[in-house]
């Protein structure tokens, strides 16, 4: 490919465009699911924050206002200089629109934002650029033609999306991998104008040279093997091109292999200047306009610079944040700034603990700070005042750097649920487990949540799986605890609710425990099962001592036909449910899949996700296979991620599938009848919570996924699944709700999300 040459897109919109109006995306009366709406008092867990927000814009024109972009959790808005946020995603339907990979404000009008999002499934990309016109409040959907990997490896570097500083109506999209796409009218109309198969990463207009406007490419495209099996097929450089139409045509700049542009910016002292975050290759400058550019990166350490900020009153001073790595030789929290437009960078400072106040680490630990900065930003009405986001939330100086607050992460709580579970022995206390977290428990009724105290060593279990609090031991927890990186797990266990926790065996690398339950009638007995190979150890596990000791039964225990679990690895893992298609194991929903038999000592259900459902008289030693009614292989997406047995009603259990709905046997599983819905559509029965005040409270989630479009939903049925209200709020936008647990004495649900953290949900 001759890549002078002007890339054009040779396709144009399909569809008819969609008009930028408020109705565009609004949801119907009962939100898909075919039930009426209903009253539910919704109000997000206090938990700490914990999701990666990767872009800030300081309002410009508004003092205060900030808004931030995260991977799973949409935009988040601050109108208090960043002490508080709330999330802004009224009008998203599709879980996709939450990972956000660039969004804009436009120059003209506060009220006026654009946002891309999107992701990667089944080895193809897919996107959306939605706008709003009253401040965030609502959005539309304006074309589904450019593709964004808002959760990419990516995802943490320049804005792609940028409305003309000359003109409302022109608003350019560098995509993904789909070229750039112009809309000349304020959004309604777009067309992909060049540059297809291209890297593309930062797009910016000139702010003071009419219908100028660049776009830069990475030195290669992210996660190229996965969309392009056969070969990407494109020289290894790093290429910036320019516009001087608006964005109808490009014409290549410069090119290099040691050039980058993960984010573009100009500075007010001259036309000509132009900054940029080079990644691996650290920073850069030009003085010709974009046509070369030389390395300023004297004072800084070998690292990857995902950012560069400028200071609008003070233009030669500049900020910028390195990654911190395993490798890279850099201090706890790199922030470093120039006071000579580049020519020399120096630490802002040897940062103490004593310099971060209302973060939620233990006194001391200030690495979780400066892990993973994306963005520092300058406020555009005081220098003093600096934003920084990570990988927990954003962090706001107001003393050029000196000292920082994270404000507890108010409001950005946007971190990745496994499971919720509601204690048996105290209503009104729950736990959660995280794919970023330790276990978390609440003891205000899911109001707030507070981590267990100890650090998980040896291996840094920083993330957690399932946990099962006893029911006939008070304070007594016996928990699941992994490392996404090296994939290793570790069975843990506390008497005295989190305050001291042991670990009492860890697993070979490989193996992740999926479910913990206790034996309905035998105290001290619990059933775990393990994911993973059976020849490396995968299985079911016992203990017979309250946790403190583990034996996997002969053979795994599992039904003969089972070799690994999941069976179909790929595709549950990587594909149809985890947050996104490369982290194998994270957020795929845990603890669902066993549930004990009420009533009945040594009697289980285990389930796997596209192989069958069982169940078991001798604690896992043989199975009967109770699959037959159940919808499984009926298409590729018919997948079982939930079993609930019905304390009330000892032979009842529920089995929720994806796209199949919920499905209930009266006899322990011999025969099954579909529940919900009974007419046929598709609905992702994600998490299923049995009890609450009457004897017949039901309540089943379904969750969006990329590959099995649904709905968000939380329905309730006060008469065992004969009829129905959905107490979902479609303010929230599309959250991945992956699983329920009630309070049974007050109906109070407490759900956790792929994304959005907890919700705390009291039906009225």
């Amino acid at each position: 490919m001759n890549h002078r040459q002007l890339h054009r897109c040779a396709l144009s919109l399909l569809a008819m465009p969609i008009a930028f109006t408020l109705r565009a995306g609004d949801v119907a009366p009962d939100a898909g699911s075919g039930v009426p709406r209903a009253g539910a008092e919704w109000q997000q867990s206090r938990v700490g924050g914990g999701g990666y927000i990767t872009g800030l814009i300081a309002d410009p024109n508004t003092p205060g206002r900030i808004w931030a972009r995260c991977d799973v959790a949409g935009v988040f808005l601050s109108e208090d200089g960043g002490r508080s946020f709330r999330a802004m995603n009224r009008g998203m339907t599709a879980s996709s629109s939450h990972s956000v990979e660039s969004f804009a404000l436009s120059p003209h009008d506060p009220n006026v934002l654009f946002r891309c999002s999107g992701e990667a499934r089944a080895g193809k990309s897919f996107g959306f650029i939605h706008g709003s016109r009253d401040g965030g409040k609502t959005w539309s959907l304006l074309t589904e033609e450019a593709d964004f990997i808002g959760n990419g490896e990516t995802r943490y570097m320049g804005e792609m999306i940028a409305v003309d500083p000359f003109d409302p109506n022109t608003v350019v999209a560098a995509s993904f991998s789909r070229g750039v796409f112009a809309s000349h009218d304020g959004g309604s109309h777009w067309t992909c104008t060049g540059l297809k198969g291209e890297p593309l990463k930062s797009l910016a207009f000139h702010p003071r040279i009419p219908n100028r406007l660049y776009v830069g490419t990475l030195q290669t495209l992210a996660h190229a093997d996965y969309l392009f099996p056969s070969g990407y097929g494109r020289s290894r450089v790093g290429r910036l091109y320019v516009s001087n139409d608006g964005g109808r045509t490009w014409s290549l700049l410069t090119e290099g292999p040691d050039l980058a542009f993960a984010e573009i910016q100009f500075p007010s002292e001259g036309d000509d200047i132009i900054y940029a975050a080079a990644g691996k290759s650290g920073l850069l400058k030009s003085v010709d306009g974009g046509r070369s550019f030389r390395p300023i990166n004297a004072g800084l350490p070998a690292a990857e610079y995902p950012c560069v900020a400028i200071d609008p009153r003070e233009p030669r001073t500049l900020y910028t944040a390195a990654c911190v790595g395993a490798d890279a030789p850099v201090p706890v929290v790199p922030l470093y700034v120039s006071r000579d437009g580049g020519t020399s960078w120096s630490l802002i400072k040897d940062y103490k603990p004593s310099d971060f106040t209302e973060y939620p680490y233990p006194p001391g630990d200030i690495r979780p700070i400066g892990w993973a900065i994306a963005k520092v930003r300058v406020d555009p009405f005081d220098s003093r005042t600096l934003y920084m986001s990570n990988w927990f939330g954003v962090s706001v100086s107001r003393d050029g750097g000196q000292h920082w607050s994270g404000n507890h992460y108010e409001g950005i709580e946007n971190i990745c649920i496994e499971n919720v579970v509601a204690d048996p022995m105290r209503p009104g206390r729950f736990l959660f487990s995280a794919a970023d977290m330790t276990i978390a428990r609440s003891d205000d009724d899911g109001r707030t949540f507070r981590p267990f105290a100890e650090v998980h060593r040896p291996a840094n279990y920083y993330c957690s799986t399932c946990a099962a609090p006893s029911r006939f031991t008070q304070g007594l927890v016996v928990y699941g605890v992994n490392n996404n990186g090296s994939q290793h797990s570790a069975f843990y266990r506390t008497d005295d609710d989190g305050a001291t926790v042991a670990c009492v065996l860890e697993l070979p690398a490989g193996l992740m425990i999926q479910s913990i339950r206790e034996d309905w009638a035998r105290q001290g007995f619990f059933l775990a099962s393990v994911d993973g190979e059976l020849g490396k150890g995968a299985g079911l596990y016992r203990t017979a001592d309250a946790g403190r000791s583990w034996a996997r039964l002969p053979g795994g225990g599992l039904p003969a036909r089972i070799g690994r679990v999941p069976q179909d690895r790929e595709w549950v893992e990587n594909e149809l449910l985890s947050v996104v298609w490369y982290q194998t194991k994270n957020a795929c929903g845990t603890n669902q899949l066993l549930g004990a038999i009420p009533g009945e000592a040594d009697g289980f259900y285990w389930g796997e996700w596209t192989e069958g459902l069982f169940r078991t008289g001798d604690a896992g030693r043989t199975w009967t296979d109770i699959s037959a009614g159940l919808p499984f292989k009926r298409n590729r997406t018919a997948t079982l991620v939930c079993v609930a047995a019905d304390p009330n009603h000892p032979r009842r259990v529920y089995a929720g599938f994806i796209g199949e709905g919920l499905w209930r046997s009266e006899d322990k599983g011999e025969r099954w009848t579909k529940v919900f819905p009974q007419d046929g559509r598709p609905f992702n029965a994600s998490s299923v919570a049995v009890g609450g005040p009457g004897a017949d409270d039901l309540y089943v989630s379904c969750e969006p996924l990329g590959l099995s479009p649904c709905l968000s939903a939380l329905l309730h049925s006060a008469d065992g699944g004969r009829t129905w209200r959905d107490l979902y709020d479609p303010g929230l936008g599309a959250l991945r709700i992956k699983t329920i647990a009630v309070n049974p004495k007050t109906g109070t649900l407490e759900l956790g999300t792929c994304g959005n953290g907890t919700f705390r949900v009291v039906p009225r």
